[in-house]
């Protein structure tokens, strides 16, 4: 899956931990910032 993408821990609802990850690093400090163990991802479209 290419950047950007939407994610969120996979236990979360109503918009809670979603984010739009554009890069790398946006990816790893939103893993460190909200573990969880599973994620839904989906591709970004604008």
């Amino acid at each position: 899956m290419d950047y950007p993408v939407t994610l969120r821990p996979i236990e979360t609802q109503g918009g809670e931990g979603l984010e739009r990850i554009g890069t790398a690093q946006e990816l790893a400090t939103y893993f460190a910032e909200h573990p969880a163990p599973a994620y839904y991802a989906a591709q970004h479209i604008d």
